[in-house]
């Protein structure tokens, strides 16, 4: 492996890593959060809103925890891909898949666990 092969396996999984683990502790703040965890409007959900806020964080953090998967599993495939190349090509389509197909998943549980959850 030349430097600059070593210099982008580095790269990938330090980015993979530090996505996944950011996503993941989303996840922890938004199943812990005393007050409903609000997604990806830019208003506040509202206490009065939710039927059992309990649930629905932890339904929340669930989501964000199911996220960060396909990050950790990019960041494997990316060490994985020092001995075996295919592995590269792998972590580059689950990070495409993340950031685009991944995106539109959260977007749609997130309004079936407001749906669900809202008076």
């Amino acid at each position: 492996m030349s430097g600059d092969q070593i210099l982008g396996v580095i790269m990938l999984v330090g980015v993979c890593f530090g996505c996944g683990a950011m996503i993941y502790g989303i996840g922890l703040c938004a199943e812990r959060s005393k007050k409903p965890f609000g997604f990806w409007t830019f208003r506040e959900v509202k206490s009065e809103t939710i039927s059992d806020i309990a649930s629905y964080n932890r339904e929340n953090g669930k989501l964000w925890k199911l996220y960060s998967i396909t990050f950790f599993l990019a960041a494997f495939c990316g060490i994985g891909g020092i001995w075996c190349p295919l592995l590269d090509v792998i972590a580059i389509i689950l990070l495409v898949l993340a950031c685009t197909l991944g995106i539109g998943w959260l977007i749609w549980n997130y309004k079936r666990i407001f749906r669900k959850y809202s008076m």
